[in-house]
């Protein structure tokens, strides 16, 4: 079973949120993808599964690409864990000490866990409200800093979403789908 936050792997469940006035809601597409089918070779399984995430992230029309670097041994359920935690303290951050009440303004990602035996990080696509794009890019290496000394973070600009998409999607596969992360 996949962790909590982590992408469904059955077609029956859905990654919906409510809707949101800077991005429209993520519904999966191509939901067929998310189960084994004994006709489809593998490595098409695979191409088509990289691309229902290409879709995702397009959807989701991120204001920024986020890398974080842990640069020390951790786990996929402790980088999970890690993850929200940040997502929280950035959505505190620009909506107050109410955030988590305020479910249709916080921020939205679409994350995917890379390399689980050696230097783990984590590589997301985040779509925020436009008021909110430059405060998050400055405090994110911050907090992640206080968070995860030994950590790095990368914040750039969401230029090209369907190449970040590609970038994020390039090593997961439908067997290892519980490394997709959702907010």
């Amino acid at each position: 079973m996949p962790e909590k936050g982590a992408f469904p792997c059955s077609p029956s469940t859905t990654a919906t949120r409510s809707p949101s006035p800077y991005s429209t809601p993520i519904t999966p597409l191509r939901g067929s993808l998310f189960h084994a089918d004994p006709q489809i070779p593998p490595a098409v399984r695979t191409i088509e599964y990289r691309a229902s995430i290409i879709d995702l992230v397009e959807q989701l029309n991120p204001a920024l690409a986020i890398t974080l670097a842990f640069n020390r041994d951790t786990t996929q359920a402790g980088a999970a864990e890690d993850l929200k935690h940040l997502h929280a303290r950035l959505d505190r951050l620009v909506l107050g000490r109410l955030w988590a009440k305020r479910e249709d303004d916080r921020s939205i990602y679409v994350a995917v866990i890379e390399h689980v035996d050696d230097n783990l990080h984590i590589h997301l696509a985040l779509s925020c409200a436009p008021e909110h794009v430059d405060q998050i890019a400055v405090a994110v290496a911050g907090i992640w800093r206080d968070m995860i000394p030994t950590g790095t973070a990368d914040v750039q600009d969401a230029f090209d979403v369907p190449g970040w998409g590609r970038y994020i999607s390039k090593a997961i596969t439908p067997g290892t789908c519980d490394l997709l992360l959702l907010s």
